[in-house]
């Protein structure tokens, strides 16, 4: 697989009542996480949502282009990013 097969096009950590539109942009951490062409990313959300937010259920949407094709994927907080 190449390293340019995966690319992030956009990442956002939002608030799941409030909206992706309302969220923190993660792009820059995500693709310093893509190592050999897959990204693993176990987190960074005390650093973007400190923890008087803990009762907030957040997610992470991810716009990515694998292999020439863009996909959006939608993870819940905490779930480990196998891609």
């Amino acid at each position: 697989m190449s390293k340019n097969d995966l690319k992030i096009i956009r990442a956002v950590y939002y608030d799941s009542q409030s909206g992706f539109g309302h969220g923190t942009d993660v792009t820059t951490e995500l693709i310093s996480q893509i190592i050999n062409g897959q990204l693993f990313y176990n987190g960074i959300y005390n650093l973007i949502f400190p923890d008087h937010f803990k009762t907030i259920r957040k997610k992470l949407r991810v716009e990515l282009e694998y292999r020439g094709k863009r996909h959006t994927k939608i993870y819940d907080e905490n779930e480990k990013i196998r891609s």
